[in-house]
């Protein structure tokens, strides 16, 4: 028995009851006979929902990614919590802002969450060639990024009150077909967000788990680059820029 498995199980019961049906009938968190059991012989009252909880977590969300949430609404990100996507939150593979980022998956949603991602970025020995800290990539349509900049300073100094008292963003369409780089650097505490390249936003993206040398070569010859030559020279710009890092 794997009492981790069985601890986020009653962590997502506590989320939304809704999880109870998902979690005991069906394959949610891979339980096993033994785990669903326990978990059947504990009084149900005792795994009822917790509005603070989401609400707290709701709260840190739009602090991170406050033009996403003005566009698509309290109801939306609270339905993040009821999501399959909320698993990967719960059992570890990506932070509850990044996640929620991904969930939304908009325009302003990928803008923020590049943020969240590049705040989040810590130097790992992964890979010969990882992205360096406190920086990342996203790709948006051309536009997109001015307007989440305007939609952002819109919204004032207190963005959580703001959304909190009803605030919505309407966000124009968007031809998906015109795509744009956004490169997030910076520290931690004011990271700076700006335009970047299409091709630079993929291959910073592809990288963010590490890779070794070849891997980078084939990435940046996909991305434009002649040989690998040119990638390694590519590379050593990078490098030099403080984008990447070598292991």
């Amino acid at each position: 028995m794997d009492f981790r498995r069985v601890e986020r199980a009653a962590l997502l019961l506590h989320f939304d009851g809704g999880w109870a049906t998902r979690i005991l009938d069906g394959d949610v968190l891979g339980l096993t006979g033994a785990e669903k059991a326990m978990l059947r012989a504990v009084d149900r009252r005792a795994f009822r929902a917790d509005p603070e909880r989401a609400a707290r977590a709701a709260a840190v969300i739009v602090a991170e990614l406050p033009v996403a949430i003005a566009v698509a609404g309290v109801p939306r990100l609270l339905s993040f919590f009821r999501a399959d996507a909320f698993v990967d939150v719960i059992v570890g593979r990506a932070p509850l802002v990044v996640g929620a980022a991904d969930f939304l998956d908009s325009a302003p949603a990928r803008i923020e969450g590049a943020v969240g991602r590049a705040r989040r970025r810590r130097h790992v020995d992964v890979g010969d060639i990882v992205v360096a800290p406190h920086v990342a990539a996203a790709l948006v349509p051309d536009g997109a990024l001015a307007q989440w900049t305007a939609a952002r300073q819109s919204l004032g100094d207190d963005a959580v009150a703001a959304i909190g008292a009803g605030r919505r963003i309407a966000w124009p369409a968007f031809d998906d077909a015109e795509a744009a780089g956004v490169l997030v650097t910076g520290d931690a505490a004011n990271p700076a967000v700006g335009p970047c390249t299409a091709a630079l936003a993929r291959l910073l993206h592809r990288l963010e788990d590490g890779v070794d040398l070849a891997a980078f070569r084939a990435v940046a010859c996909a991305e434009g680059c002649d040989d690998d030559a040119e990638a390694d020279a590519l590379l050593a710009d990078l490098v030099a820029d403080g984008l990447l890092r070598r292991g």
